[in-house]
């Protein structure tokens, strides 16, 4: 058990903008699990211990308003710190199935990617059951984040035997409107950990390659649609 006066989390810049990043851990189902990156970041908490925390999301609500979201995948549950004291405001068990990935948008929606769930649940604000959940084509969703008009993109590593994808829904429809496979034309991935999208709308994927020992990123200029890699 990591110690509540001292949680240490290797945070990995992903990408640019992502509000969230991943920490290394046992992967669980057989995919290559990604290395942490050279940041460090330390959290620390007076009241909570967190079994195995591997993802952070900071609050994008008002500067008052915020607080801070650890994803433990160990307790099967998302726990909520506030601001300033990082002590226990809160806890987030239902729809919960080993979480990953976090994200919080400017509404205060709340997103898990739930890797043994093969699911995105998605939480309105305040809420502790989800509102919504994500699973169509879903494998093993390890990252997720969503764009100015709510869509929601989800970086999959897929099992292991296949190349993991990026795809896209729109919120509040169970239906991918696209899906990628980052690296396909040559050769394929060996697992997609993570992704982000800027304000025109451009994705960026954090894979690895095939064999699994060295990552790169990928842009889709103006969205998934078409999966025009570059």
């Amino acid at each position: 058990m990591l110690a509540s006066t001292s949680t240490r989390c290797r945070v990995a810049a992903l990408l640019l903008a992502c509000g969230l990043a991943s920490c290394a851990g046992p992967s669980p189902n057989g995919a290559p699990v990604p290395p942490v990156g050279p940041a460090t970041a330390r959290v620390t908490t007076t009241q909570s211990a967190h079994q195995s925390s591997r993802g952070l999301s900071p609050d994008s609500r008002p500067k008052d308003l915020k607080d801070l979201y650890v994803s433990d995948f160990a307790d099967n549950a998302v726990k909520i710190l506030k601001n300033g004291t990082w002590r226990d405001a809160g806890v987030i068990t239902a729809g919960i199935n080993w979480p990953t990935g976090l994200f919080l948008d400017k509404r205060g929606n709340l997103y898990v990617a739930n890797t043994f769930g093969a699911n995105v649940t998605e939480y309105a604000p305040g809420a502790v059951t989800p509102s919504f959940t994500y699973s169509a084509n879903a494998v093993a969703p390890y990252f997720v984040t969503a764009d100015a008009r709510g869509n929601v993109f989800v970086g999959d590593p897929g099992n292991g035997s296949a190349s993991g994808q990026v795809y896209e829904y729109f919120q509040g429809f169970n239906a991918t409107v696209a899906a990628c496979t980052p690296g396909q034309a040559s050769g394929g991935n060996a697992g997609v950990y993570g992704v982000a999208v800027d304000a025109q709308g451009d994705v960026f994927v954090d894979y690895r390659l095939p064999g699994g020992i060295t990552g790169t990123m990928a842009e889709y200029p103006g969205g998934l649609t078409g999966c025009h890699q570059t």
